[in-house]
């Protein structure tokens, strides 16, 4: 009732500021719906009432879909059909490569052209950005994509932990190991003694006493009391114990705190 009463009100004056149909689809107007939602009154009294106040806030919310909200949410898909001119599919360099070179200076040209006629067309007409469906190899092929760029995202946070000079502490999130691992692995651990003590509190804790280059043994045997105290304290439970050579000498260790630990976590 409400709708059907604003709409008949101005709809005669808000078809002199309409662009064109893209405003009578109510996906295209959320101003108005806003508008109409929460100022107009669904009663008749107050409604007829409020008019003077409604009806130019109305026209200015029309405005407002028409020129800003709308256009605005258009931008991306002119975008991507400006940049379909770009797509690799189309770009057969491979199989013509001076063919496809002569074209790039006219597909530069019409990329802005394409764009801003995408642009006015969406914003002006209700053209809706195709759904088009993916075949199960397309999906395989994203799903791939994603969980490679998550991969490498893990990697690059694995290496600037290794990378951080003993400075950051935590659990190291390794993942699977990977080839780029090995050299800053390899100088992690000729690192001095706070950092060695980092990276084997921080492997180990992770539950890694063994991967790749890693071998959480050489914090046991570290030279500075504190790494080892570290290592022992930080050893894996599900990881097979060290050997028995290496716990005894752990639990006869010269520093009685190693010594404790020793014995708490490999037994006595």
């Amino acid at each position: 009732m409400r709708s059907s009463q604003t709409i008949s009100l101005v709809g005669a004056l808000s078809l002199t500021l309409l662009s064109s149909c893209a405003w009578s689809n109510t996906d295209n107007r959320p101003v108005w719906n806003a508008f109409e939602s929460n100022l107009v009154p669904a009663d008749t009294g107050l409604f007829a009432a409020t008019l003077p106040v409604t009806v130019p806030l109305g026209l200015a919310a029309i405005v407002v879909d028409t020129a800003i909200a709308h256009p605005f949410r258009v931008v991306d898909d002119a975008y991507n059909d400006a940049a379909r001119l770009w797509d690799p599919d189309y770009l057969k360099f491979d199989e013509a490569y001076y063919t496809e070179v002569s074209f790039l200076p006219i597909r530069t040209l019409m990329t802005p052209t394409v764009f801003a006629v995408s642009f006015l067309g969406r914003s002006l007409f209700d053209i809706r950005a195709p759904v088009v469906p993916m075949s199960e190899a397309e999906r395989i092929a994203e799903q791939e994509r994603e969980e490679e760029a998550r991969a490498q995202q893990l990697r690059r946070a694995f290496i600037a932990w290794l990378q951080a000079s003993g400075k950051t502490g935590g659990a190291a999130e390794v993942g699977e190991w990977h080839a780029s691992f090995e050299g800053p692995m390899r100088e992690a651990l000729a690192g001095d003694a706070a950092r060695r003590a980092r990276l084997h509190s921080g492997m180990l804790r992770a539950g890694h006493a063994q991967i790749g280059n890693y071998d959480g043994e050489l914090g046991l045997r570290d030279a500075d009391p504190v790494v080892r105290y570290m290592s022992v304290l930080y050893w894996p439970r599900g990881a097979a114990k060290p050997s028995a050579e290496l716990a005894g000498a752990l639990r006869k260790d010269p520093v009685e705190s190693v010594r404790l630990v020793a014995e708490r976590r490999f037994g006595r």
